[in-house]
């Protein structure tokens, strides 16, 4: 789907009760002026106020641009800005990173959250009662593969929840990507760089390449 411009400050307006659309619609999508708007708001607040954007690869340019202004200002606010976002090779993460590092260093706390460990996911998986072998090998550490498959009736089957996720991804692929995600899905763990050249000929790299992209696990 196509994101909403700014919208997570439309979220936010509506938390903290601003008149926010109508200053857009005023502004008539001019953003620096809007986004000063947002600031001064910020800058009168005088208790310390936390603003969370999730999933900063899925959000437009307008919510990007304003993410680079506020952290840019954020030291003169009572704001800690929390931005989620995946940390993958792919385009949509290449535009965060690019956004972040147009703030000053200062300004901005990276935090890494690496795959589970083997000994995380069997204390998980035996707190609840599961098979966490069975667990860590189907998920590798995924945190959310993990945490659906505790949720899941048996530790093999996928549940929904994790085939829609997959599937919502596979869809936006093209065909020769698509081909490509079907034959690594049959390997169960990895798979070598002959083995799907082999299956999906010269061009397998860039298809490849467009699934890490678009965030499919191949």
């Amino acid at each position: 789907s196509i994101p909403d411009p700014l919208g997570p400050l439309y979220d936010l307006a509506r938390e903290a009760q601003w008149a926010l659309p109508q200053a857009i619609d005023h502004r008539q999508g001019q953003r620096l002026p809007l986004f000063s708007d947002a600031l001064e708001i910020f800058e009168t607040k005088t208790q310390p106020s936390l603003l969370v954007i999730e999933d900063l690869h899925w959000a437009d340019d307008a919510t990007l641009d304003f993410v680079r202004f506020l952290g840019r200002r954020i030291v003169n606010t009572h704001i800690l800005l929390l931005v989620t976002a995946r940390n993958d090779r792919s385009e949509a993460q290449m535009r965060v990173r690019r956004a972040l590092g147009e703030i000053p260093a200062g300004n901005v706390a990276r935090i890494d959250v690496p795959l589970l460990s083997e000994a995380a996911v069997l204390a998980l998986a035996d707190a609840a009662g599961r098979d966490g072998d069975a667990i860590y090998r189907a998920t590798a550490g995924n945190a959310f593969f993990v945490t659906e498959l505790l949720c899941a009736e048996n530790e093999t089957t996928p549940p929904a929840s994790v085939r829609d996720a997959v599937l919502a991804r596979a869809e936006r692929l093209s065909a020769g990507a698509r081909s490509m995600l079907d034959a690594v899905s049959v390997f169960p763990r990895r798979a070598d760089a002959w083995a799907l050249q082999g299956l999906c000929g010269v061009a397998s790299a860039g298809q490849l390449a467009e699934c890490v992209s678009a965030g499919c696990p191949a």
